[in-house]
């Protein structure tokens, strides 16, 4: 038996089962996309495959015990373990991030050391004492999101755990370990604000402008579809950005306002980003783009506005604007409508839309 990477991304996965009454090992080859985990898995299922063959032919049992057949290959001991096959699991479907890296990276390191055999009742009184305990960063309480986002990523891994047959059955359930509900952040700019921002930005971090700029214009998430994103990907005479797979694993295509199509068309040669800083030479992609933000934010004196919260910005002032719903979820990346979630504006600003939208129909009518 054996798992052999043949290239990125590729396994070959042979097996071999001696059969009793049979004078040579039954074999089975196959080829696997995806992650080594996933390749072993095949292994397995290849395994127990000729072992049903071999039984319904009345060849008898084989020398290999089905049971073993599933934990033979792989051995995982505790989470810090599992972890890494699940990242491995998400780089080979392509769902995997820096963001995504730093986030597990921080669970690997709390929770590493918890043995997989027990591990529902371990991370039970974890969860416990680390939803009641304030944060070590601001002194403040874990709000229900934090919390909610550490179990899903502890089921998410025992998940797949269950698929590689390491764990019978999945010990965080909802039952056992039932998610808070969170309410949807409210978060709009004022026209002041805005100027506020593009003031510090412009002052101390120059480059994070034209980023900025087309967030609170087209809604996206920063880090999966624009930081690193390429100069080949412009379309239609540079007037759209093609996403190539977006959270939801769609396509996407990301209008270019107006007002930026000159800084698009004018990119510097040599460079590949469509948003980029220059250090001395050479054009570097936003990956600092979260800490230069918070930065800048901090400055203009917006302590609650976070990088995603332009993606609320944006949907807000398109729905205000009258672009259809089905036209919005084309553009934001949504299966659904989740204008409930985005759209937010100030309590006077929601009166006075609603005035000039009677105004409106009243001047229709008449």
């Amino acid at each position: 038996m054996s798992v052999k990477k043949t290239a990125t991304g590729a396994w070959k996965v042979a097996v071999s089962v001696r059969v009793k009454n049979k004078p040579y090992p039954v074999k089975r080859k196959a080829t696997v996309w995806g992650t080594k985990s996933e390749a072993k898995l095949k292994e397995a299922e290849l395994i127990k495959t000729l072992l049903a063959e071999a039984e319904t032919e009345g060849q008898g049992q084989s020398s290999l015990k089905i049971g073993t057949v599933a934990t033979s290959t792989l051995k995982v001991t505790n989470l810090r373990e599992a972890i890494d096959l699940y990242l491995e699991k998400l780089k080979g479907t392509g769902k995997f991030s820096a963001v995504t890296q730093r986030k597990y990276s921080w669970l690997g390191r709390e929770l590493g050391h918890i043995p997989i055999k027990g591990i529902g009742e371990t991370f039970r009184a974890w969860i416990k004492e680390y939803a009641n305990t304030p944060s070590a960063r601001n002194g403040k309480p874990r709000t229900p999101a934090t919390v909610n986002f550490v179990i899903n990523v502890v089921k998410a891994v025992c998940n797949h755990l269950v698929d590689l047959e390491v764990l019978d059955k999945n010990p965080i359930t909802k039952a056992k370990f039932p998610t808070s509900t969170v309410k949807p952040r409210e978060v709009y700019l004022s026209k002041g604000e805005r100027e506020r921002l593009f003031q510090v930005i412009r002052k101390e971090r120059p480059y994070l402008e034209p980023i900025v700029k087309f967030m609170l214009q087209v809604p996206c998430r920063a880090f999966s579809e624009l930081v690193g994103a390429r100069v080949s990907q412009l379309r239609d005479n540079n007037t759209v950005i093609f996403i190539p797979k977006s959270k939801n694993g769609d396509a996407l295509y990301k209008p270019i306002p107006s007002d930026m199509v000159d800084y698009f068309a004018n990119i510097p040669d040599g460079c590949e980003y469509l948003f980029y800083q220059k250090v001395g030479d050479e054009y570097r992609p936003l990956s600092n783009l979260r800490h230069a933000f918070e930065v800048c934010r901090k400055l203009a004196r917006l302590p609650n506005l976070r990088i995603h919260d332009l993606r609320h910005v944006a949907v807000s002032d398109l729905i205000k604007r009258g672009v259809p719903v089905h036209v919005l979820m084309k553009v934001a990346g949504w299966h659904t409508d989740m204008t409930r979630v985005y759209f937010n504006m100030f309590a006077k600003e929601g009166a006075e839309y609603v005035l000039n939208f009677e105004k409106e129909m009243m001047k229709l009518a008449s």
